[in-house]
């Protein structure tokens, strides 16, 4: 299972005001995994920005921890210092048996 996306600005979670140009914004996504078993499981994910974009999929690392909890390790992006224009990002994950997580989708805006 992987949690709600929280979009930190400036180290804050919260995206009112909304984020505007030179601000950080990451984007932080719990997970639990009660099998244990999403270690050397797979990570899809995109992500968009004015200037760029990547989607790719790959390997989780098998040193990965059984949830966020008991780790604090998220899943996620960190967009850095942001540019005015639309951002966006989606990730899900498949554990090691095939069984795969709901997508985690979403989009903000920075402001001039």
């Amino acid at each position: 299972m992987i949690a709600e996306a929280v979009v930190y600005i400036n180290d804050r979670a919260d995206l009112s005001p909304a984020p505007v140009a030179g601000d950080t914004v990451a984007v932080a996504i719990a997970y639990a995994d009660t099998e244990c078993n999403l270690a050397c499981g797979a990570l899809y994910y995109s992500w968009m920005s004015p200037m760029e974009s990547e989607g790719s999929a790959g390997s989780l690392p098998s040193n990965l921890p059984c949830d966020t909890a008991g780790s604090d390790v998220f899943l996620g992006f960190d967009f850095g210092t942001v540019e005015p224009g639309e951002y966006s990002w989606s990730l899900h994950v498949e554990d090691a048996c095939g069984g795969s997580s709901a997508r985690s989708e979403g989009t903000f805006t920075v402001a001039p």
